[in-house]
């Protein structure tokens, strides 16, 4: 079964990880089975997003397993917007990432709001981090207010997977990425039969966290075939425009 992971780093939030460089990356990728992932870059989110995009573009050339995400700061929205047009414009850029957290700003905030009104005009996937149940509410909140964009809440709001899927449940253009360090059982299973299995999508939080950890969450989850079928791959095919064999 392809595997399409909507959730990956390139580069090391952590003094020990694993895919810091393109080999061991694409090592990684063909020991799990994985046929695309989507990165973002650490650099980036540790705070140099300018510098970091620009290396995860060098990265993407070339690489048919890789695609990327813009990762934007909002305390910054005229370059954030810079760089949303500088690279959505090309095809190995298929959508953006926010990080609440780690800029210390809302996605509620006008600086955010500035960078997706500009997303607007490319339509693509946006992947939000969320920590906080402020942060798994703002994002419902911006999903309602920016109707045509599809919003990713990463990791179904880690411990506060219970609470999200609840808030989500009837905001339609919201999707979850499965995932996190939070294996509670039964969780993906709950997440289907809540929202349904065609908003559910496979993120391994590579590197900071194991392809084999995520993926064995759905294969235990007690899910048919076609379920998984739609989680590891179907759904972020269409989401994303992506193909896999």
């Amino acid at each position: 079964m392809p595997i399409i992971d909507v959730d990956g780093l390139y580069g090391s939030l952590l003094p020990v990880s694993r895919g810091e460089n393109r080999e061991e990356l694409l090592v990684l990728l063909d020991r799990f089975g994985i046929d695309r992932i989507i990165l973002a870059s650490a650099l980036a989110v540790k705070g140099d997003f300018q510098r970091g995009n620009a290396e995860l573009h060098q990265l993407l050339e070339g690489q048919s397993k890789l695609r990327g995400y813009v990762t934007v700061n909002a305390h910054y929205p005229e370059e954030s917007i810079a760089e949303v047009r500088r690279y959505l414009s090309r095809s190995n850029f298929v959508g953006t990432r926010f990080y609440p957290a780690d800029t210390r700003l809302r996605l509620a905030a006008e600086g955010s709001r500035r960078v997706l009104s500009a997303l607007r005009r490319f339509g693509r996937p946006i992947f939000v981090v969320a920590h906080t149940e402020e942060e798994v509410r703002d994002t419902v909140t911006i999903a309602q207010e920016f109707t045509t964009l599809p919003f990713i809440l990463g990791h179904l709001g880690e411990e506060l997977w219970e609470m999200a899927l609840g808030a989500v449940e009837e905001v339609l253009n919201i999707h979850l990425a499965v995932g996190g360090i939070h294996a509670d059982r039964d969780k993906i299973k709950e997440a289907i039969e809540l929202v349904g299995p065609r908003r559910l999508m496979f993120g391994s939080g590579l590197p900071v966290l194991h392809p084999a950890y995520a993926a064995g969450m759905v294969h235990d989850a007690g899910i048919p075939n076609p379920h998984k079928e739609r989680v590891f791959y179907r759904n972020a095919q269409g989401l994303f425009g992506l193909r896999v064999e």
